[in-house]
């Protein structure tokens, strides 16, 4: 009978005021995270737009470098709509 071991690793950073700044999964891949305050405004490559709330609000738009592709989220973070081009 052969046996396996598997580690899994998972480094999270976090600013001093205990936010997720960067986080790194068991295969490499890495993720960074902006805020604003409250509010998730950047993850990676993909910019978001909060609506106003006192906790900070709720991503209702993504969009990613370009510009080109955009998607509307609902308060449940389902996707609600998207587009493509201008």
């Amino acid at each position: 009978m052969r046996t396996m071991s598997i580690k899994l690793i998972r480094k999270n950073c976090r600013n001093r005021y205990g936010k997720l700044v960067s986080r790194t999964d068991a295969t490499g891949k890495s993720e960074s995270f902006t805020w604003d305050g409250l509010a998730l405004i950047k993850r990676d490559s993909t910019n978001l737009v909060n609506e106003s709330a006192v906790t900070g609000g709720n991503p209702i738009l993504a969009f990613g470098k370009d510009s080109s592709k955009g998607r509307f989220e609902g308060m449940l973070r389902s996707t609600v709509g998207a587009r493509e081009g201008v």
